[in-house]
């Protein structure tokens, strides 16, 4: 309506006769200069008033945008942190060992592990003297070898285990004919974090050579994440 009094306004200044709601608004009739200015000035205020709203929201967008930025700049800085990280971590963390037996074992239970009393190498520690068992600190493909020497005229049958689950069987064969006899193995094992491997023995009372005929070793090929 205001634009509409203002066309009028305009139109009057010039001598026109303006049709207004079906009928015309005499020059008699106009509104005074000051009601004009009044009104003008109205018109101009809301304008301003219109503008300063759309440049607020326009600014909170612009801040939002960059906000959003940041946020994406701080998730790719972070995605590539730990990226390098995870690099330099499988690069820079060994995990190895390699031990053997120095005694003889006799007697042996079915499903005893074979402590391996020798540590030649351990990096990262994760070879259990005690308990003969290697646990895995990282995920990731694993070789292991198994080198076993049969007790004198014994046959004997071990398995290198995963969490208890046959990986594979060893056997050694110290009869017919033959007082010892050395038998060896190697495999490459996918595992997780905290999965335990080791060499079990599976028939009862049989026996190992050690004096360090006898050893266990494995490492780390190659990590998956």
């Amino acid at each position: 309506m205001h634009h509409l009094r203002l066309l009028c306004v305009v139109l009057s200044y010039y001598g026109y006769i303006v049709p207004i709601s079906g009928g015309y608004l005499p020059p008699e009739d106009l509104p005074t200069p000051q009601e004009q200015i009044e009104e003008l000035r109205q018109i101009v205020d809301g304008l301003a008033k219109h503008q300063k709203i759309q440049d607020a929201e326009i600014a909170e967008l612009k801040r939002q945008n960059s906000d959003l930025k940041s946020a994406v700049s701080t998730l790719r800085d972070a995605s590539n942190g730990v990226s390098s990280r995870r690099i330099r971590h499988a690069e820079t963390l060994g995990v190895a060992f390699s031990v053997a037996l120095t005694h003889h074992l006799v007697n042996l239970s079915r499903g005893q592990n074979i402590a391996f009393d020798n540590v030649i190498t351990d990096i990262n520690n994760s070879y259990d003297v005690a308990t003969g068992i290697f646990t895995a600190p990282l995920t990731g493909l694993y070789v292991f070898g198994v080198t076993l020497l049969s007790y004198n005229s014994h046959n004997s049958l071990f398995h290198l285990r995963k969490n208890g689950q046959i990986v594979y069987p060893i056997y050694v064969g110290g009869l017919g004919g033959h007082s010892y006899d050395t038998s060896g193995s190697m495999v490459v094992v996918s595992l997780q974090p905290g999965d335990m491997v080791s060499v079990q023995n599976w028939d009862p009372n049989e026996a190992l050579w050690g004096d360090g005929f006898s050893t266990f070793s494995g490492f780390l090929l190659k990590t998956e994440y």
